[in-house]
């Protein structure tokens, strides 16, 4: 019973800590600066797209 409530709860703080983080890459992927060469800048929020995904599939965001 004790494992299942702490797992839970690492459970939560793990989405916490998955939702603050997409929220940052967004906001970085906003608010980054103007590509030097056109239709750069979707290369770096792709990136971003990807390792939030990855970490959502990974162990650790289950």
């Amino acid at each position: 019973m004790f494992r299942k409530r702490r797992e839970r709860e690492r459970q939560q703080e793990l989405a916490k800590e998955a939702a603050r983080l997409e929220a940052e890459a967004s906001s970085i992927a906003q608010a980054g600066s103007r590509p030097r060469i056109p239709g750069r800048a979707s290369e770096g929020q792709d990136a971003i797209a990807e390792a939030v995904e990855a970490f959502r599939n990974s162990k650790a965001g289950k």
